[in-house]
Parts: C-alpha cells; sequence; structure tokens
C-alpha cells in the first residue's frame, strides 16, 4: 500500500502529514490523501512536537482557527469541550493544550482527563502560533489532502461582541484571512505602546516679545501632504485603524479632540489634545498604541521636541473626536481662524 506524505514548511513551524490514498485513486499522478494514520507538528526552539490522529488534527484546526479568528477581531465566544485548548497568557505567548483522544471503549474525549500523562502542553509565541495558523491555512487550501478539512469559523452571538462595534466592521478583521497581511498585522498589535516623552518648551532665542510657540508632538513644520485624493485616502485608513483597536469603555462625558499628524504610509506618526479634557482622558482612547516610533539613525542627535517623525516627512493633518457613547470621526485639520482683534496691535494710551 502506497504512503503518502505532505509536508506544510513554516519559518517557525512544520506540519507533516502520513496516510494514504483511496484504491481508486492510489496510482493518479498526484493522489489524494483520503486517509490520514498520523500527523505530526514541530516548532522552532522547541523539542516537544504535536502528534495524532485526524481527530486530534481536526480538534487542533477547529481549536487554533477560532483563537485566530478571536486575536483578529477582538471578539471571543464562549468555550467549548475539546481535546485541543488554547489560552492566552501575558503579552506575547499562548499556551496550546492537548489531550490524546481515548481508544476506542473508553469515555467520550470531551471529559475531563484521569490520566495526566495523556495531556501535552506547549507554550508558543505570536509567531509560531501563527505560523502554526498559516501551516494549517495551507492544508485546507490542498485540495489533494484531506480536502473536507477545512477551517472552521463560527458566528458569534453578538453579547459576545463589544457595545460599540459595528457588525460590518467587527467582522473585517476575520475577512483578511489568517495569512500574509493578518499575520504582520496581530504582529504588530502584541508591540508594548511606547514610552513617548512629552515634548518641551523650546526657550527663545531673541528679545522679541512674542513668545515661541510649542511644536506639536509629530515635528517642527513637517512637510504637508496637500493632495486631495492622497488625503481622502489617508483619511480613511487612519478612521479604520482607530475606530479597529479601540475597546475601551469610555469614562469621559463630553467629546475627546486630538490633532493627529499622519504619514504618506498611513502611520500615525503624532498626536495632540485640543482641550484639557482631551489631555486627560487620552488612555481612554488607542492613539499612544497606534503611535509609530521610527528606529532611530545610529550617531543622530534626536530632537527635544520629535516625538515619532523626523521634519524631512511629509505628513496629513486630521481631527479625531471620540463622543462619549462610542462613535469616532476623523476629518482633515483646518487651523482656527484668527480673529483681526487678536493680531491688531493695541493703540497706544493718549
Amino acid at each position: 500500500m502506497l504512503t503518502l506524505v505532505r509536508t506544510y514548511n513554516l519559518p517557525n513551524c512544520t506540519l507533516t502529514l502520513e496516510g494514504i490514498a483511496a484504491p481508486n485513486n492510489a496510482y493518479s499522478e498526484r493522489p489524494p490523501l483520503s486517509i490520514l494514520t498520523n500527523f505530526e507538528c514541530n516548532f522552532l526552539g522547541l523539542n516537544s512536537p504535536l502528534s495524532g490522529n485526524r481527530e486530534l488534527l481536526e480538534a487542533l484546526n477547529s481549536a487554533v482557527s477560532q483563537y485566530a479568528q478571536s486575536l483578529l477581531s477582538g471578539v471571543s465566544g464562549p468555550s467549548k469541550p475539546s481535546l485541543v485548548r488554547v489560552e492566552r497568557q501575558g503579552l506575547d505567548r499562548h499556551v496550546l493544550t492537548l489531550r490524546q483522544p481515548p481508544q476506542d471503549g473508553s469515555p467520550n474525549g470531551t471529559t475531563a482527563p484521569t490520566d495526566q500523562q495523556a495531556e501535552q502542553r506547549l507554550e508558543l509565541s505570536t509567531v509560531q502560533l501563527f505560523d502554526l495558523v498559516e501551516a494549517l491555512d495551507q492544508l485546507g487550501a490542498d485540495t489533494q489532502t484531506l480536502p473536507e478539512l477545512q477551517p472552521h469559523f463560527t458566528p458569534v452571538s453578538r453579547r459576545y461582541s463589544p457595545h460599540r462595534a459595528k457588525p460590518v466592521e467587527q467582522a473585517a478583521p476575520a475577512l483578511f484571512g489568517l495569512t500574509g497581511l493578518a499575520v504582520a498585522a496581530v504582529a504588530f498589535f502584541f508591540v508594548p505602546i511606547p514610552n513617548v516623552r512629552p515634548p518641551e518648551p523650546v526657550p527663545s532665542q531673541t528679545s522679541s516679545s512674542t513668545a515661541t510657540p510649542v511644536p506639536t508632538p509629530t515635528a517642527t513644520a513637517p512637510p504637508t501632504i496637500s493632495d486631495s485624493q492622497a488625503i481622502s485616502s489617508l483619511r480613511q485608513q487612519i478612521y479604520d485603524e482607530i475606530d479597529k483597536a479601540w475597546r475601551t469603555t469610555p469614562t469621559f462625558r463630553s467629546d475627546l479632540t486630538y490633532r493627529l499628524s499622519v504619514n504618506a504610509n498611513g502611520l500615525l506618526t503624532g498626536y495632540r489634545a485640543l482641550d484639557a479634557n482631551s489631555e486627560q482622558f487620552v488612555r481612554d482612547t488607542p492613539l499612544q498604541s497606534l503611535l509609530y516610533v521610527p528606529v532611530p539613525t545610529p550617531n543622530a542627535t534626536p530632537s527635544p521636541v520629535e516625538t515619532s517623525s523626523t521634519s524631512q516627512e511629509p505628513t496629513a493633518q486630521f481631527e479625531a473626536t471620540f463622543t462619549p457613547d462610542g462613535k469616532l470621526s476623523v476629518e482633515p485639520y483646518t487651523e482656527p481662524a484668527t480673529s483681526e482683534s487678536e493680531t491688531a496691535t493695541p493703540a497706544a494710551s493718549p
């Protein structure tokens, strides 16, 4: 009998399946692997591989797919008894627990294990986890290997979703799939929030009576993106990023308003509260977690007023408003008009 082997290689995970073809397809050019005899999953840096039969592979596929979906969408459904369980532990660690299915005649596999040796526990990094997701995704796309095995995505009841999320926007992350851009987005999500020091005032260099203005948190007079089509595209892009990341229940009672600087790649390079209330409740917004902080150039002396971007990087300016009822708006920023009375030089007293 011809033994078939299918391997799916990722940088941090290798999934290998062994099985046989159905008798009527055994001699085709690439016979489909229809009957699985064993699978093995090896992770870079871990000495203990995962292995088991088809029942365990199906449980692994279902549990990992659902867990990845919850990470991407931010919505977690109710947990169900399974041979495989995935739990988050810390900022960048995920615990994968597998229990070998019972032999014929033993109790149902969804009950609590009585033999601790039958349970296997692995601690995976986010990169290892999503390489496993990618391997399972490649398996699901391979029509010649267990074609009926597909990723499991189950609709989640509305009660498990955040009260402010719109159904279409909430489902959007899952629609990206489990590969490529989605993996990079999730990996970026787990990067710790940068500790950004507030800008310091620049002392006046002249004896002029006009005070030196404090620059915005982005940079000193950066070039401005003026193309209307680019501005419209960046506005939608930064709106989607902020709306997807805003998961904190509002505790403020009045609107929060911020001036945003967004570079040509759609990254938030700086922001500034436009009033004291917005400054006080900035932690109720996701702006700190979305702030892009580039790696500094070696031997370069950073400016004391720059927190994220350089003065040579062109940016588009927007105004973001967060409302107490969970609504968000992002519009192009317009400098407030200065009245004539504010700019005129007062007349001297007679």
